[in-house]
């Protein structure tokens, strides 16, 4: 593969100065325990019995098992900074992506600056369809990269899997394929029934259930009958990011959400690609819920509004020089 120059040193520069900077502000992937993240994982490592989660939570782990180890044998953060890095490899270094959007995709390592690593892992996830969908087709390691990493959130997973219901035939050219695609949809839709479960159940109680739930997801949905659905809606909008962010005085949180909502309009509106509405339409849909899903849009968002303009600089600049060149011609 040929090497630019270049673009080498402007990613071996900003790595150094991501690394700087994360030692200064000492980072890591455990920085906030507000979800329980690295409890969760606990669970996993000390082989707890976690019922319906348990399966969801076994890929979790492993998927981020060297920032696990990491944490838990107390080595030094700076190793996670480089584990990160590795982890966004396939971004910065291996994806054949037009240069202007390889150039902009270094933001990732800095919205681990501001995001949590989880946040920017499930990001990837979502990115990594976007890239297959809008600009080039990746190979099927790549595609089983983002699956792994839409497992550090149940909420973006779903949102996983509903865009590869979506454009599955974009995702999968190869017909032979589509029988082992459609079984393969219909085990994550059982691998998600667990977290679908266990969500319903605490937003039912969140008392009895806000913990690990020991039971069958037959027996989970098995204690919700119809009458809860109504108790169910109103406190998954209660803990929904927008109310919790109002309710909380969450300002910047809101500040994120709108600015992203914003640019996902003006997307749809100037573009007026499918797309752009499979965007706009799936974190509409995350606005009602807590978690990352509506995070874990926002890159793919600002990577296709910033495409947006920058092939409309180019239209417009190829315009100019045109009309000067017929000028020229005439004079």
């Amino acid at each position: 593969m040929r090497i630019n120059k270049k673009y080498t040193i402007w990613i071996i520069a900003n790595i150094l100065l991501f690394i700087v900077i994360s030692y200064i502000l000492n980072r890591s992937m455990f920085d906030s325990e507000v979800d329980k993240f690295y409890g969760q994982m606990q669970n996993i490592y000390n082989q707890r019995d976690l019922g319906i989660l348990n399966l969801f939570y076994s890929i979790r782990y492993y998927t981020i098992y060297p920032f696990f180890q990491i944490k838990h044998m107390q080595l030094p953060n700076i190793l996670e900074y480089f584990t990160l890095i590795l982890y966004l490899s396939p971004i910065l270094f291996f994806t054949k992506l037009p240069i202007h959007i390889r150039y902009f995709s270094i933001l990732l390592i800095y919205m681990s600056l501001f995001f949590s690593y989880r946040t920017v892992l499930v990001s990837v996830s979502i990115y990594m369809l976007i890239i297959h969908i809008k600009y080039i087709h990746l190979s099927k390691k790549y595609i089983f990269i983002s699956f792994l990493y839409s497992f550090l959130s149940s909420g973006t997973f779903l949102l996983w899997l509903m865009i590869v219901l979506f454009y599955k035939k974009t995702l999968i050219s190869s017909k032979k394929y589509n029988k082992f695609i459609n079984l393969s949809i219909i085990l994550l839709v059982l691998l998600l029934s667990g977290p679908i479960a266990h969500k319903l159940l605490f937003f039912l109680n969140q008392d009895s259930f806000g913990g690990v739930v020991e039971l069958s997801i037959l027996d989970a949905l098995g204690l919700i009958n119809i009458n809860d659905l109504i108790i169910i809606m109103n406190n998954i909008f209660e803990r929904s990011l927008i109310y919790e962010a109002y309710e909380t005085n969450n300002y910047i949180r809101l500040v994120i959400t709108g600015f992203e909502v914003f640019l996902s309009i003006l997307l749809f509106l100037f573009t007026k690609k499918v797309l752009s509405l499979v965007i706009l339409l799936l974190l509409t849909f995350s606005l009602l819920f807590e978690g990352l899903m509506i995070y874990s849009l926002l890159f793919s968002i600002v990577v296709l509004f910033h495409d947006y303009l920058f092939r409309q600089y180019k239209k417009n600049r190829n315009y100019k020089l045109e009309l000067n060149r017929e000028k020229n011609i005439i004079s």
